[in-house]
């Protein structure tokens, strides 16, 4: 069965025992109510925590000013769909030993990215709202996220809602574990010392 936003709703509510499901998320009823407010709030958080390979993207950063303050030699604009930046790319990429550093800051129109690269690409985790694209795990990590977080709204007991809260952050280190598995690292370099052989 393919995720929904309704299905990962009615999950985070079976999870902190609230049999009340859902039909759709516009229906006039607290289960739907309670869950419009922390849902959005709920993906974020779970996408902010790993590196997630269905939620990575890779863009040319916006120069905004060159030489923005004493620390840095550019700044860039913040991506619009970018929910947490994970490094700022190289010609070597992954293989490069000493990424370029960056910090986050912001100006009047929003978030910047402040870094020495020229030209900088950045690797970021993009916020992603279809829920058909979620791994099943992540979906479930999600579930038990939002469950926590709607029980004060729903079922008043606080035992129910931390225990909500550790099982998400278990089906989070889960999903995380089985993303790092469907993918294939870059072969390592020979050192210097192999090389001159």
């Amino acid at each position: 069965m393919a995720l929904t936003d309704v299905l990962i709703i009615n999950m985070a509510l079976g999870n902190v025992h609230v049999t009340q499901f859902i039909e759709a998320r516009t229906e006039d009823s607290t289960p739907a109510e309670v869950a419009n407010i922390y849902y959005d709030a709920a993906v974020q958080y779970v996408l902010e925590k790993y590196n997630w390979g269905f939620a990575r993207r890779y863009a040319a950063l916006g120069l905004v000013e060159e030489e923005p303050n004493g620390d840095w030699q550019f700044a860039y604009r913040y991506p619009s769909d970018c929910v947490k930046v994970r490094r700022i790319v190289t010609a070597l990429g992954l293989r490069d030993p000493s990424p370029p550093p960056f910090d986050i800051g912001s100006d009047e129109q929003g978030r910047l990215v402040f870094t020495d690269q020229e030209d900088a690409i950045g690797q970021y985790t993009v916020m992603v709202e279809d829920a058909l694209l979620f791994p099943a795990m992540f979906g479930m990590a999600v579930s038990w996220w939002l469950g926590g977080l709607m029980c004060p709204g729903l079922s008043k007991d606080a035992r129910v809602a931390v225990d909500a809260f550790v099982r998400a952050e278990y089906f989070i280190q889960q999903a995380a574990a089985s993303d790092g598995n469907e993918s294939q690292d870059h072969p390592e370099d020979d050192s210097e010392f192999i090389r001159e052989r």
